[in-house]
């Protein structure tokens, strides 16, 4: 009886014992992390981190989506029509060497220059001839006739140009033709007739003009032309 009392009045005690020795531990830790603390900062090396450990929150897992099917389209190219010549359109040797020749012997032709005699015949303007003469003359003025020959095988028109010494100044004051007219300008001391109407192949025609003139001297031309070539006197 008197042990059982004994035993429960010192379990009490047992418990606080052991609580005062858990205090002691853990107040005799902190003094002496903080007294080592102090001892590291003051020799100079970095400062002590009391880091408590984190807990790492555990992974989670994704649930993946679930796979897609693809259905491939159709790849198959679609035939293209064959670019290799058909027969008829593939020019044989023969036909080459035709060619050839078509466009050798055309150029060769195309090249060949004109025959003088046809060229000549065809540059060269129609052939007339004149004859000239003064028919009367007197101290102011004169009287002259053209006689215009047409030597061609054509029908044509003529001009005929008198020129006179210089010094002199012609003016015509009529004209005429026996054969159609006429058309007579001048200028100075040339004169120029032109027939209305052209002379037939192998035809003749005879015009005429009165002038008068500023000199006594005899107006004796020193040139005269029908269509360019020399007049005969």
């Amino acid at each position: 009886m008197d042990t059982s009392l004994s035993q429960q009045s010192n379990a009490p005690r047992a418990a606080s014992w052991r609580s005062s020795l858990t205090v002691g531990v853990v107040a005799a830790v902190l003094i002496g992390a903080s007294a080592w603390g102090v001892f590291h900062a003051v020799s100079g090396g970095p400062p002590l981190l009391l880091v408590q450990p984190s807990v790492s929150p555990s992974p989670q897992l994704l649930p993946l989506p679930a796979a897609q099917v693809v259905t491939p389209t159709s790849a198959t190219p679609t035939p293209t029509a064959s670019a290799t010549p058909s027969a008829s359109s593939v020019a044989s040797p023969s036909r080459l060497a035709a060619t050839r020749t078509s466009t050798s012997t055309m150029s060769r032709a195309t090249a060949t220059p004109p025959s003088p005699s046809s060229s000549t015949h065809s540059a060269r303007a129609p052939q007339f001839s004149a004859r000239y003469a003064t028919t009367s003359e007197w101290a102011d003025g004169f009287v002259a006739t053209i006689e215009v020959t047409n030597r061609s095988q054509e029908e044509a028109h003529f001009e005929v140009r008198v020129t006179y010494p210089r010094g002199f100044r012609i003016t015509v004051r009529n004209h005429w033709a026996d054969s159609g007219d006429v058309i007579v300008t001048s200028s100075g001391r040339t004169i120029s007739l032109s027939g209305t109407r052209p002379v037939p192949a192998g035809g003749r025609v005879q015009v005429g003009f009165l002038a008068g003139k500023n000199s006594p001297q005899r107006a004796s031309p020193v040139r005269c032309t029908v269509n360019g070539a020399a007049c005969r006197s």
